[in-house]
């Protein structure tokens, strides 16, 4: 009896994450670029270990980038948000599948402040709210 050939599972390309949706792991960006093979190619995923897509790392640039494109950047760098506010934030564009979404966003917040402020007490600070009592976080030493 003839055997069937079985192929090899394929592992996905980092285009298999390209989707049109806040919660993408594509830069934004990208969804305007032609989606030729060169262009895929010349996208800037962070890599793994092994050299292919660091999903997690690319979905954190990618949050990092929607955080900073957004009104609640400029809140930061004026009187600060709460941290609860920026982590919700954040959570709000996790995938719905993501393991820990909510332990996943608590540090993504620090990672956030981290790129784009810089060094905790020189480029942001982490305070408590006279009113509320909650941990509020804002911009410093900012041009």
């Amino acid at each position: 009896s003839p055997q069937s050939r079985v192929e090899p599972p394929q592992t996905p390309t980092a285009d298999a994450f390209a989707i049109d949706d806040p919660r993408s792991f594509r830069p934004k960006t990208a969804a305007t670029q032609p989606r030729t093979p060169e262009a895929v190619a010349d996208q800037d995923y962070p890599e793994d270990e092994e050299g292919g897509v660091d999903v997690l790392r690319a979905l954190e640039a990618n949050l990092i980038r929607v955080l900073r494109d957004s009104e609640l950047f400029d809140q930061i760098r004026g009187e600060g948000r709460p941290w609860g506010h920026i982590k919700a934030f954040l959570r709000e564009r996790l995938p719905k599948d993501l393991d820990d979404p909510d332990d996943f966003a608590f540090i993504l917040v620090r990672t956030a402040l981290r790129e784009l402020f810089g060094a905790e007490d020189q480029g942001w600070e982490s305070f408590k709210n006279e009113n509320t009592g909650a941990t509020w976080v804002r911009a410093i030493n900012q041009p």
